[in-house]
């Protein structure tokens, strides 16, 4: 559906509706006001739109004891109303009209707007600093969304779980947060301006990190972010103009449009390298591409039949003899602790060495070294790594919102640092890259 965001003329309308409609038909007259109450939402009039909302909640709720009662407008009356408020920033007024509303989901087993007076509850708790209170309902809101396939929500709610976090100094987990944000808003194809700064706090932590890599990444998508919000008509609201009119922001435009003409400038200067340039770069291109059809062809291999790589392992250390003869009794201990390992999914943990799991196997870093060796005809990194990208191949075919989320984050899910140890082990073990695969599986299903 294109949506034109004609606010002007549609306020015209929905005025000329209200005043047809006054004295003949009141739920139509006030649900007109409830239509106004929006519009005065998306172009910042808050103190306007609270006093629409209030008014429509005061006459659904008039209604509770009649014949004409209507129990989902009148707790959707309740959610405009706190969601209102917590956009005028009057988080306990909020927090009264929430209770509220979730009250009376139970009381009348409606629960249509329920996850969406948590999620509202999270957020003004955040406000509030209440930030325990503000984490368990964003983590509630976070299954409701899931099972709902409500991207968008989500991954509103995905950012404030990283701003909880940020600001109670967890860093590591803040990031992983922002990462998922993005994630599903980019799979929504929406972009809110409030989660702006989540972009901000990413580039950041890369910039400390030393990651230009990723500190790139996350400034194109900041720049794509701006792109949509300043050439929406959906967020034309006074609050915006305001932030647009800033010395600040033309400084800042100003600071980019010298660094175009910089660019451009060195461009003009890589031009006039010559022929010689253009033909490295030509060879480059070649090379590329050769390795990128590579990889292209192995995504293909492996989307044919996913299961090889598995059984072509489990035969492998059946087939084969070990080198080794260790004592039988210790060797059935790891062969089952390694078979509890392997169920349970104990991989999927982060920073496990052969020394690490050796101490909680009972054991030692040598021992078990030489038992991975000979049960599985594989060092003991080879055998991690298998487990993992085996895993994550898995679930990569039955799982497509986990299709959706970026390689950093992946990456992070299945225990790897980084999202090029991740890419290296399964380029390795599959011969093609988790990105090629991945779009493969797009295309396929």
């Amino acid at each position: 559906m294109n949506y034109e965001f004609r606010y002007n003329e549609a306020l015209k309308e929905y005025i000329q509706a209200r005043d047809l409609s006054k004295n003949k038909n009141p739920d139509q007259f006030y649900y007109i006001k409830k239509l106004v109450g929006i519009l005065k939402l998306a172009t910042g009039e808050n103190d306007e739109a609270l006093s629409l909302f209030l008014e429509y909640y005061q006459y659904e709720k008039q209604k509770l004891d009649t014949d004409n009662t209507d129990i989902k407008s009148y707790i959707g009356s309740i959610f405009s109303v706190a969601n209102c408020y917590n956009k005028t920033k009057h988080y306990k007024n909020a927090l009264k009209y929430i209770d509220l509303g979730i009250k009376d989901c139970k009381k009348y087993k409606d629960y249509t707007h329920y996850p969406y007076f948590i999620s509202a509850s999270g957020i003004a708790n955040y406000y509030l600093k209440n930030y325990k209170k503000s984490a368990e309902n964003h983590l509630e809101a976070e299954q409701k969304f899931i099972k709902n396939n409500d991207n968008w929500n989500l991954g509103i709610t995905y950012y404030f779980l990283g701003k909880i976090n940020y600001d109670t100094q967890k860093e590591h987990d803040a990031i992983k947060y922002f990462i998922k944000s993005d994630s599903v808003l980019t799979l929504s194809k929406k972009f809110d301006p409030l989660t702006r700064n989540g972009y901000e706090i990413l580039i950041d932590y890369y910039k400390k990190e030393g990651d230009k890599e990723n500190q790139l990444k996350f400034i194109d998508k900041l720049f794509a972010a701006d792109n949509i919000i300043n050439n929406s008509k959906q967020f034309l609201s006074k609050e915006i103009y305001k932030k647009y009119d800033t010395p600040a922001l033309l400084e800042e435009k100003e600071r980019l449009i010298d660094d175009l003409n910089n660019k451009n400038t060195v461009l003009y200067l890589l031009l006039g390298g010559g022929i010689l340039f253009i033909g490295i770069l030509f060879f480059l291109f070649v090379r590329y591409k050769k390795k990128t059809d590579v990889y292209k062809i192995q995504a293909d291999r492996l989307l044919a039949d996913t299961m090889s790589i598995k059984t072509e392992v489990i035969r492998n250390s059946k087939e084969q003899k070990p080198k080794n003869v260790l004592p039988d009794d210790k060797l059935k201990d790891i062969k089952a602790k390694l078979e509890r390992f392997e169920q349970n999914k104990d991989f999927l943990q982060k920073n496990i060495t052969v020394a690490s799991l050796a101490k909680e196997f009972s054991s030692n870093r040598d021992y078990l070294s030489k038992s991975v060796n000979e049960l599985k005809m594989k060092n003991f990194s080879q055998y991690l790594n298998e487990l993992r990208i085996n895993y994550i191949i898995e679930e990569l075919n039955n799982n497509s919102r986990i299709r959706k989320h970026t390689i950093a984050a992946i990456a992070d899910d299945i225990g790897y640092n980084t999202s090029e140890s991740f890419s290296n082990a399964f380029r390795k073990i599959t011969g093609t890259l988790p990105s090629y695969y991945i779009k493969l599986l797009e295309e396929h299903k």
